[in-house]
């Protein structure tokens, strides 16, 4: 499946990148790092264009994750509940994502991008929170658009190694989130609970 979505970007550019991504948010599973890191590769081999790719990535995320998130508010669990195995959108995972929103609440949002599994159930969840759309879309928008920007011009960057590269990230990735959001939570505790004098 990844060779067929790389070849689509490759032979469709800025449309097919808009368009797979928006849908992998809402219910086709795809290794949407991998792809939007293609996509700088391609900037880098002259394909496509730095800036009109990182905006075609960055809309299709958002498109994703406002549908998923009028979803989740509007249609809820029942939704869920009828079609979400169909797509790999369990009540497990999406337990996974609402423990990450309990603790982190509408930060949990940009975060999220860089965590999968979590990222394509965020929108579902923040819907179902009733998080005002204002600071969903604050939040999430500003989340898509430094991840689409991140990964884009990492391709672009590395060139012909963008894949070894970003296997090693995608090993290490989970490690590096789960300490900087350890490292998080014991500066806000030691802040929270210390005691003057």
């Amino acid at each position: 499946m990844l060779e067929n979505v790389l070849e689509l970007v490759s032979h469709y550019g800025y449309l097919a990148l808009f368009l797979i991504l928006a849908l992998s948010l809402i219910a086709l599973p795809t290794p949407d790092e991998t792809l939007i890191t293609f996509a700088g590769f391609l900037v880098s081999q002259g394909h496509l264009a730095y800036w009109p790719a990182i905006f075609a990535a960055f809309l299709g995320t958002v498109t994703g994750m406002t549908l998923t998130y009028i979803l989740g508010r509007y249609a809820g669990y029942a939704l869920l509940d009828r079609y979400g195995a169909k797509f790999g959108l369990t009540r497990q995972r999406l337990a996974l994502a609402e423990r990450w929103f309990a603790r982190l609440g509408k930060f949990v949002l940009p975060i999220g991008y860089y965590l999968p599994g979590v990222r394509q159930v965020l929108g579902y969840t923040a819907g179902l929170s009733r998080l005002p759309f204002r600071a969903f879309a604050l939040y999430a928008y500003a989340g898509a658009f430094v991840w689409a920007f991140t990964f884009v011009t990492l391709g672009r960057w590395l060139g012909h190694h963008w894949q070894t590269v970003l296997d090693t990230l995608h090993r290490s990735t989970a490690w590096l989130v789960v300490g900087l959001l350890a490292a998080g939570a014991l500066t806000w505790a030691v802040l929270r609970f210390r005691r003057p004098g």
